[in-house]
C-alpha cells in the first residue's frame, strides 16, 4: 500500500504543479483510491499504523502549500556513472537555486518515514545519482539536493538569535510539543485544570487555535525540507556500490 499510495501522491503533486488538477480534486481522488485498495485487501501492517499514516498525509493535503517557483517535473535523465554502466531515473522536481544561474536544487517527494543512520546514506544514493546525472548531461550545477518529507512538518518558534525548528509528525504535531506548550502556559500562570482542558482539546484537534493568543502567536508551521550533504566520499561510495 505504501508503494501504490506513494505513487498516487507523486502523480497528484505533479498534476497540481502542471495545473492539471486542483488540490480539492486530488484530495477526493486520493481518498477514494485509498478506500478502494483497502476494500481489495491491500492493507497497512496494522490499523494504528494506517491511522497514523492517513493522519500525516491528511494534514499535508489539508494544508497544501504550493511552492511559488518555476520547476521542471519528472525529468528523465540517462547517464553513464562508470565505464559501460548506464543509469536512468526520473527527478521529481528541479528548481532554480538562490545562487542564480547555472545553479539549481533537486527536490524528491518522500512519503516514507524519516531516515537515520545507515538508512540515511542508503536513501541518499538516489539524490546523489540525480546530481551526477544532471551535471553530466546538462550545463547546470546542483546547489542542493533535498527530500520533501511529506509526512512531517517543522514546528517553528522564534528563539533569541534564530528560528528554532522541530520536526514532527504532521498528524500529531501538537501532541509532540505538548510538554513545551504546558511549560509556557504555566509561565503565564494558568491553573492546572485550565491547562489540561485546553491542551487535551488542542491535541484532539491537532491544532493550537484554541490556546491563548500569547502562545498561539509564537508558533508557525513550515513544510519539511531535509538537505542531504554531498561529499566526495559519498560520491565514491555510490560509484563503488553501483
Amino acid at each position: 500500500i505504501y508503494t501504490l499510495m506513494g505513487s498516487e501522491l507523486h502523480n497528484g503533486i505533479e498534476q497540481i504543479y502542471k495545473n492539471e488538477l486542483n488540490i480539492g480534486e486530488f484530495k477526493k481522488g486520493f481518498e477514494n483510491r485509498l478506500i478502494e485498495l483497502e476494500l481489495n485487501g491491500v492493507n497497512f501492517p496494522s490499523d494504528s499504523i494506517g491511522d497514523s499514516w492517513k493522519a500525516d498525509i491528511g494534514h499535508f493535503l489539508n494544508n497544501f502549500n504550493k511552492i511559488d517557483s518555476k520547476m521542471v517535473l519528472e525529468k528523465l535523465l540517462v547517464f553513464e556513472i562508470s565505464d559501460g554502466i548506464y543509469l536512468q531515473g526520473y527527478v521529481d522536481a528541479i528548481l532554480p537555486s538562490e545562487k542564480g544561474k547555472p545553479y539549481v536544487s533537486i527536490y524528491d517527494w518522500k512519503t516514507s518515514s524519516k531516515f537515520a543512520g545507515k538508512k540515511l546514506n542508503e536513501a541518499g544514493r538516489q539524490l546523489l545519482m540525480y546530481k551526477l546525472a544532471l551535471e553530466q548531461t546538462t550545463d547546470l550545477k546542483v546547489d542542493k539536493i533535498l527530500w520533501f518529507m511529506v509526512k512531517y512538518v517543522y514546528v517553528c518558534t522564534q528563539g533569541k538569535t534564530k528560528v528554532k525548528k522541530k520536526m514532527c509528525n504532521r498528524g500529531k504535531w501538537v501532541k509532540e510539543i505538548r510538554m513545551q506548550l504546558e511549560k509556557e502556559m504555566r509561565t503565564l500562570e494558568y491553573d492546572d485544570f485550565e491547562i489540561d482542558l485546553l491542551l487535551d482539546n488542542a491535541v484532539k484537534e491537532n491544532s493550537i487555535d484554541c490556546l491563548p493568543e500569547e502562545i498561539k502567536n509564537k508558533y508557525w508551521l513550515e513544510d519539511c525540507l531535509v538537505e542531504y550533504e554531498v561529499t566526495e566520499e559519498k560520491i565514491n561510495e555510490l560509484k563503488e556500490y553501483i
